[in-house]
């Protein structure tokens, strides 16, 4: 029996994927492009983006097995491999779970270019302003009606637009903080033995950091080391964390000059970085680590529960 089930709405169920799955699989089947410029511009590295694609092709298929290599998962039936992805599939010709796989992908893409723009939606905003690094493919007709359509139906768009939107005052103080964060080997971190982050008062204390207090998202998180650093003459704490490496910068708002909007958190990819921007009171926050986006949203919903 085939394992890729038959639907009555394909395009209903694609739309009831998570996202980014949902709109990687959108643009792998409509819009010729690497995924590395994909997994840029929403913010995720490129083995998480490889990850979501594969999520939606088993959320689709309940119960297919899919090849594990992630070569094998970017591959395009319809054309337009690379020549990794081209020697990846030779040597896996053979491989059961690859034909499934293309069987799922040739039924898939079928689908999708069956799909039709409904009245009413506009094309000429996107060809008059594409995004930075959409070549010409984007803007044939056929593709850019493909992408549209299923735009309309997952939301992709939407989604796109949340990213765009990810700007805020100081956002270039902060890339600058992480990259410093990632470089910085001096002054070593003064070793913590797994204390949770809500009793370093003291610390701060010793240090002369009047006011300084770890967020509430935070306090249970276990701190294996913290230091002084400056930026720009003003100091700050920087808090290593057990869980994931994280670092936690913490900072008074205004000593940057550019204030951050309280009450609101900001998140985004700087690099291998996945980071979290916000503040509250009269303190700044830059929690970062190695990662993406997606996993420092759970990494904060999870802290408190530490």
């Amino acid at each position: 029996m085939n394992p890729v089930r038959e639907v009555s709405s394909f395009a209903g169920r694609v739309a009831q994927l998570p996202e980014p799955s949902r709109t990687l699989f959108a643009l792998f089947h409509s819009i010729e492009g690497s995924l590395e410029e994909w997994a840029e511009w929403l913010g995720l590295g490129n083995a998480a983006a490889i990850q979501a694609l594969a999520c939606a092709r088993q959320e689709l298929a309940p119960g297919a097995v899919f090849p594990e290599k992630a070569l094998l998962k970017l591959h395009r039936p319809w054309g337009g491999d690379g020549a990794k992805v081209a020697r990846a599939v030779r040597a896996a010709r053979d491989d059961p779970q690859f034909a499934v796989q293309l069987a799922a992908d040739l039924q898939w893409h079928a689908e999708i270019e069956r799909m039709e723009i409904p009245e009413g939606i506009e094309l000429l905003y996107l060809a008059e302003s594409p995004k930075p690094g959409w070549g010409p493919p984007f803007l044939q007709p056929t593709v850019l009606a493909i992408a549209l359509a299923l735009a309309v139906v997952m939301g992709v768009l939407v989604y796109f637009a949340k990213t765009e939107m990810n700007d805020f005052p100081g956002k270039e103080k902060m890339i600058a903080l992480v990259e410093d964060a990632g470089l910085r080997k001096e002054p070593p971190f003064e070793e913590i033995s797994l204390t949770e982050a809500a009793k370093l008062d003291d610390w701060f204390a010793l240090k002369n950091l009047e006011g300084f207090a770890v967020p509430k998202e935070l306090q249970k998180a276990k701190v294996v080391g913290c230091r002084v650093i400056k930026k720009e003459g003003a100091p700050m704490a920087e808090i290593a964390l057990e869980k994931q490496n994280a670092r936690l910068l913490i900072f008074r708002a205004v000593d940057l000059k550019d204030e951050i909007e309280k009450g609101k958190r900001h998140l985004f990819q700087q690099e291998e970085w996945a980071v979290a921007v916000w503040s509250e009171q009269e303190n700044g926050y830059l929690l970062m680590f190695q990662g993406d986006v997606a996993q420092m949203t759970e990494f904060l919903e999870s802290a408190g529960r530490n």
